[in-house]
């Protein structure tokens, strides 16, 4: 069974077998992995599996989904192939042995890159941190209206005094 080995920022190592034939990733709860961290996308990247093996797609994420170091829009992913999303990175394999390095030093030889966070918590230049806006509209609506509301009683108290 094919699975991902991942290492997040604190380096807490973690195996996520894969038993579907798509599996989606990100901050969001549903989300079949989810990962607590604050650069990826609510709905990062995603797995699919095809009879020939695991196709890696971007789902538009704001910061990227890497690929062995390099971005990525979409690739077949290969056993030893390591994912990095955010401060995350997935090395991609199977049950069955593999020629290559080992999973902790392919892990950090693909996320070294200098686009990439160097320590816990730091941010590499062209990632930032998600900021919820969802209530500034209401706010300025609420403000806009206010200011509206005070104009018009402003002008009826003039009109009724004169």
């Amino acid at each position: 069974m094919a699975f991902l080995q991942i290492t997040s920022a604190d380096g807490n190592p973690q195996r996520f077998s894969i038993e579907k034939d798509r599996l989606t990733i990100g901050r969001a709860s549903d989300n079949d992995l989810v990962l607590e961290d604050d650069i990826i996308s609510s709905h990062h990247c995603q797995l699919t599996r095809d009879g020939e093996g695991y196709t890696l797609t971007d789902l538009d994420s704001t910061n990227g989904t890497f690929l062995n170091g390099q971005p990525v829009k979409e690739a077949r992913l290969e056993p030893g192939d390591v994912v990095v999303a955010g401060k995350t990175a997935m090395e991609f394999n199977d049950d069955a042995p593999a020629a290559g390095p080992s999973a902790p030093a392919a892990i950090e030889a693909a996320a070294a890159p200098a686009s990439l966070p160097t320590a816990a918590g730091e941010l590499a230049p062209g990632f930032e941190p998600r900021h919820d806006t969802r209530g500034m509209g209401i706010s300025l609506l609420i403000a806009g209206a206010a200011v509206v509301t005070g104009a018009a009683v402003w002008f009826l108290f003039v009109l009724l005094k004169s």
